[in-house]
């Protein structure tokens, strides 16, 4: 394994979350699935804990965190994937001029859009 793999891993480690504050389990199964990634992957990996680990802390609401998941499975079974913040994407609607608006997540037009398209198709079905 490279330098930089290795100080990938390290970094990916250092940044995921441990369950209910007990120490992190798993190192090695962990090490053997991460080199197994693509160098593209293996940062990607990196972001994701980042991102996940932000979301494990406790809410200052009181709101519900489930605990994280080990690393071993993170890894294996791509759920790191469901965890890289990806950029946000413009409106999609067709107009004249461009909406400068966000597209709503999931979704390919923003709020505004969206509601012109439901108030639309409700005057067809009339």
């Amino acid at each position: 394994m490279s330098n930089q793999a290795s100080s990938l891993f390290e970094q990916f480690w250092s940044h995921y979350p441990a369950r209910n504050g007990r120490p992190k389990v798993g190192k090695t199964k962990a090490l053997e699935l991460f080199r197994l990634l693509d160098e593209s992957e293996q940062a990607e990996a990196v972001q994701a804990a980042k991102t996940y680990a932000k979301a494990s802390r406790p809410r200052p609401d009181g709101g519900f965190v489930p605990e994280p998941r080990d690393p071993e499975r993170f890894l294996r079974q791509d759920w790191y994937r469901d965890w890289l913040e990806l950029p946000a994407q413009q409106c999609q609607f067709r107009s004249v001029t461009t909406c400068e608006n966000l597209a709503m997540k999931d979704g390919d037009v923003c709020e505004f859009h969206y509601a012109y398209r439901e108030k639309l198709a409700r005057l067809r079905q009339a």
